[in-house]
């Protein structure tokens, strides 16, 4: 199954997280499809110089083509890189937004220090607008938010609270895994010591389990573990840094958040979003 990605490309020296996530982690290339985009704005944005539209877009493409040719050298098909430099409209989170409703892509691959999108752009509340939008929520993809990786990381924490969230970015993890036979999950659920339930905790893992069989994980490379303790975030980044897990999985959201806006603030989520420096995370709406 070919897999396509929007690899979001810009012009910070150390925002090569995204580029080399793709590279290093996807070890089955063939079997995925790249859109490199660049937003580019009409000044030079280290000098803030004001530049012709034609010259912005001139030197947005050779940033791309440069991307490309590190691609292809680390095994990726030119044939399936497309590249895709786009004027900035608003804001380059609007813009990026844009981009993503046009095209039907698997997941949108961001560097934590890249200019095209930052933190606070992700957590704008025009963003969030355009993200509720979409109806179908299944319909947005996952976002990848890149970090760099040391060598020894390695396998996915799929965290998991029984949401719909939960169960796409499981289902997802399942499927996209089989591309990647190199790596392996372990799927993490925290309860809170007052309400522990060890019968729902074990619901929640098993239902979580079975989505990822369902898309073709096989049982052999699931592992699990339930943990009571409050400040779930905290929890999960320190398993994430035990474990030296690669990427951290997660839903934005439980059941009852109704705005976009509100998966982020003050949840779970967003804490691990900010705070997470030693792994990928894969957040699905």
């Amino acid at each position: 199954m070919e897999r396509h990605l929007l690899l979001a490309v810009g012009t910070h020296p150390h925002a090569t997280s995204g580029l080399n996530f793709v590279s290093d982690f996807l070890t089955k290339k063939d079997n995925f499809k790249l859109t490199l985009l660049t937003i580019y704005a009409a000044y030079d944005e280290d000098s803030a110089v004001a530049l012709t539209a034609h010259i912005a877009e001139k030197k947005a493409l050779a940033v791309l083509n440069e991307v490309r040719k590190t691609l292809e050298a680390r095994g990726y098909n030119h044939k399936k890189i497309t590249l895709r430099p786009v004027p900035v409209q608003g804001s380059r989170a609007r813009t990026l937004m844009q981009e993503i409703n046009k095209g039907q892509f698997d997941a949108v691959v961001l560097s934590r220090r890249e200019r095209i999108l930052t933190l606070e752009d992700l957590l704008d509340t025009s963003v969030c607008t355009e993200l509720l939008k979409t109806e179908k929520k299944e319909a947005i993809p996952p976002f990848w938010l890149c970090r760099q990786l040391t060598e020894k990381k390695k396998g996915v924490l799929l965290c998991t609270d029984g949401s719909n969230p939960s169960m796409r970015i499981a289902e997802y993890t399942g499927s996209l895994l089989q591309e990647i036979p190199e790596q392996d999950v372990c799927v993490l659920h925290i309860t809170d010591p007052a309400k522990a339930d060890r019968s729902d905790a074990e619901s929640v893992v098993q239902q979580t389990v079975e989505k990822l069989t369902a898309a073709g994980l096989d049982q052999s490379r699931i592992t699990s573990k339930i943990l009571e303790g409050r400040g779930a975030a905290r929890i999960i980044i320190e398993q994430a840094t035990e474990g030296d897990f690669a990427v951290v999985a997660m839903g934005t959201a439980g059941a009852g958040h109704k705005t976009f806006s509100q998966l982020f603030t003050g949840s779970v989520a967003r804490s691990v979003f900010k705070e997470l420096t030693e792994a990928v995370l894969w957040a699905s709406f």
